[in-house]
């Protein structure tokens, strides 16, 4: 999981976002995302495709990045 934490951090920083200044938020989001693959792994689905849930979510997510900056 802490890739996908670092991953978020990164785009969020490519986003203009301070990661340091937005832990907290970060953090929230990232609880968010893992919450979304535990979820697809519980309903059976593979590392592959909860993977791709939650790489989906953060493409969904793009907007709402731009605005905790």
């Amino acid at each position: 999981m802490t890739s996908r934490l670092d991953r978020l951090r990164e785009r969020l920083a490519a986003e203009g976002v301070i990661p340091s200044a937005h832990a907290e938020a970060i953090d929230e989001i990232a609880d968010h995302l893992s919450d979304l693959y535990r979820t697809a792994i519980a309903n059976g689905q593979s590392d592959a495709d909860a993977t791709a849930v939650v790489e989906a979510e953060i493409a969904r997510m793009g907007p709402l990045a731009t605005a905790v900056a």
